[in-house]
C-alpha cells in the first residue's frame, strides 16, 4: 500500500503533524458564565430535572463546568441572593 503524499514529501515530520493535530484537537474556547446564567444552569438542573448533557447544549459548556457549578451551587446561589449585580463573571 502506497503511503499518503504528504507522507512522501519531504515537509513537516509525522511527529510534528501527529503533535499539531493534537494542539487543534484539544483547544477549545472555553466560556465563563455571568453569575445569572450560572444560577439558570442549577435551575436547569434542579427545577427542569434537565441531564447534564441537555445543558452542556443549551448553554454551550463543557461537562466539567456543569459539574462545577452544580457542585458549588450553594455558593453560587448565596452569592447571586447577596448581589444585585448578577453580570459578575468571577
Amino acid at each position: 500500500m502506497p503511503l499518503p503524499e504528504i507522507l512522501q514529501s519531504k515537509g513537516p515530520s509525522l511527529t510534528f503533524l501527529l503533535s499539531l493535530a493534537v494542539v487543534i484537537m484539544a483547544t477549545k474556547t472555553r466560556f465563563v458564565l455571568d453569575l445569572n446564567t450560572r444560577v439558570k444552569v442549577i435551575h436547569a438542573s434542579e427545577r427542569d430535572k434537565l441531564s447534564v448533557k441537555q445543558i452542556m447544549k443549551m448553554f454551550n459548556v463543557g461537562k466539567t463546568q456543569v459539574y462545577e457549578i452544580l457542585k458549588k451551587k450553594t455558593e453560587i446561589l448565596m452569592r447571586w441572593e447577596n448581589c444585585a449585580n448578577g453580570k459578575i463573571k468571577r
